[in-house]
């Protein structure tokens, strides 16, 4: 079972708002349960190193935006906090060394729990992930050969659809655009299930750029004989040792990191983010997280 956290009250107030539901209280059970009870324990729902994923509610079509992260740095958050609220900034920074060790010390634990936060509703129109769109348009100024995707539209498909509590669809890797018409692509979806995912199960879904997700009736195949073998499991082999993990652990944001990016996003865009500018108190967080971070790179050059 996946670690599944979620600001309800918020998540409730902005789906009301956008999406003019007066009892959205079931849809987000319903996708709570999905996330929970079919989403095995160490999934990602996205290999993009910024760990921020979308997930729509088939039924009522609203879009709701997860991010996930390694719980690592917590203690060292909230010390940084309880230091800028006591007015012992300088303290903070002459112990940035140290809290850098501490913060580098969890990027080599193999072992850390994954959390999956949901953390608001975007409008259908308007929801993409900011920090893909950028590594992606840099991406393609890196290249010789021009890339005809729009990086905008790529930051804004989902990752999952929830049909019903119990029946959650990914998109697997094949997204099928025309660039003639790009206001409306097509994807290939299997079925998540805490066994991991099941190959004998696929759908087509599409995604327009007015937000809407729709169940294709489009056969598609999958493996010819239902057994457990046609399971994509995630387990890796025994003979591994315990501190081998995938690319797509090992990148994840710690908990430090998601705190950094949020209030980053806030400083950069108030007038998008929920919670509104930065306080006083924010702004020296953000500066003391920052430092922090830096002093680390230098460990993974």
């Amino acid at each position: 079972m996946a670690n599944i956290l979620c600001h309800r009250d918020h998540i409730l107030q902005q789906i009301r708002e956008r999406y003019k539901l007066d009892n959205p209280r079931p849809l987000l059970d319903r996708v709570m349960a999905a996330l929970q009870e079919q989403a095995p324990e160490d999934w990602r729902f996205t290999q993009s190193p910024a760990a921020r994923f979308f997930v729509v509610d088939l039924a009522t079509q609203v879009k709701i935006l997860g991010v996930s992260y390694r719980d690592w740095g917590r203690e060292i958050v909230h010390q940084v906090q309880q230091a800028v609220r006591a007015d012992q900034v300088a303290e903070v920074i002459g112990k940035l060394s140290q809290y850098s060790e501490g913060y580098v010390q969890g990027f080599y634990l193999p072992d850390l729990a994954v959390y999956h936060e949901l953390m608001t509703a975007y409008p259908r129109q308007r929801g993409e992930i900011g920090e893909k769109k950028r590594m992606l348009a840099a991406s393609k100024e890196q290249l010789e050969h021009a890339v005809p995707l729009q990086s905008k539209k790529l930051a804004a498909r989902p990752n999952a659809i929830v049909v019903s509590a119990t029946e959650l669809w990914v998109r697997q890797h094949l997204n099928w655009v025309n660039l003639s018409n790009p206001n409306k692509e097509y994807y290939l979806c299997e079925r998540l299930t805490p066994q991991g995912i099941n190959k004998c199960r696929r759908r087509i879904f599409s995604y327009t750029s007015n937000g809407d997700v729709r169940l294709e009736d489009i056969p598609v195949t999958g493996c010819p004989q239902p057994s457990s073998e046609c399971y994509l499991h995630l387990a890796k082999p025994p003979e591994f040792s315990q501190a081998y993990r995938t690319d797509a652990y090992w990148t994840l944001p710690t908990y430090l990191d998601r705190r950094l990016l949020d209030l980053d996003f806030r400083e950069r865009q108030p007038d998008k983010a929920d919670d509104g500018p930065l306080n006083r108190d924010e702004v020296v967080e953000l500066y003391l997280l920052r430092r922090l971070v830096q002093a680390a790179r230098s460990h993974f050059k």
